[in-house]
């Protein structure tokens, strides 16, 4: 069993979002990280017009120094960004504006919590015909969504991955969010389980716990799926 993690949505980048506040924080999360057994992690900063203002060459000098940092304590640090969907975005990827998931045609994709279903599913299956491949983050997040569980499945169907949080799952969002969670998992509706981590505290890294949990609750074939298999083929594509 291969039971390395796969973190593919993490705010470690320091002083670049709202995610990891100074260089020492990016450092502090790369050991913890290590400490749970991940081995890949892609930093995925905001990428929102009007929010963050995403400046490449700030982003892509701390990549540099913490992909450094990171190979020290055995983790492989690739980039992405996390694309707060807006018109722009095709002529923002096509054009190399903003990059993929560590280089592959796989875009990490958030919407507003009270983004319609109709608007999600345009979006996907506009980047899927243009040869990307949506992951939508934290769908646990869009309300619409969690009241229609069937348009989840129905994006799966399209062929957008689907992406939850791991203290979603720990139930850190509260019960009614865990029990959906579960029931998606179950119901093999997620393909990804990953940190979104932006600090040591208020929001960490617990893809150690969260594994463990899933394992005991759905299966080692579910974890292996979700914190695994799945990532590893999003990184094999680069």
């Amino acid at each position: 069993m291969d039971s390395g993690l796969i973190d593919i949505h993490s705010h470690i980048l320091y002083g670049v979002d709202d995610g990891a506040s100074s260089r020492e924080v990016s450092i502090e999360m790369l050991r913890e990280a290590a400490r749970q057994g991940v081995t890949d992690i892609i930093a995925t900063p905001h990428y929102r017009q009007g929010m963050f203002s995403y400046p490449p060459k700030k982003i892509f000098s701390h990549y540099q120094e913490l992909r450094r940092e990171a190979h020290k304590v055995g983790i492989r640090l690739s980039l992405g960004c996390e694309y707060f969907v807006d018109g722009d975005i095709y002529e923002n990827l096509e054009k190399g504006r903003v990059p993929t998931l560590a280089g592959t045609r796989y875009v990490l994709t958030e919407y507003a919590p009270d983004a319609a279903h109709s608007m999600v599913q345009m979006f996907s299956q506009n980047l899927l015909r243009q040869g990307y491949i949506p992951v939508i983050a934290h769908v646990e997040r869009i309300r619409n969504l969690v009241s229609h569980p069937e348009y989840i499945r129905e994006l799966s169907s399209m062929g957008a991955l689907i992406q939850v949080n791991a203290g979603g799952v720990l139930g850190k969002g509260g019960l009614s969010r865990q029990r959906f969670l579960l029931k998606l998992l179950k119901d093999g509706l997620v393909d990804l389980v990953a940190s979104d981590a932006h600090d040591m505290q208020r929001r960490p890294i617990m893809l150690e716990e969260c594994a463990a949990y899933v394992e005991k609750r759905v299966g080692s074939s579910c974890r292996e799926r979700v914190f695994c298999k799945n990532a590893k083929k999003i990184l094999q594509t680069g």
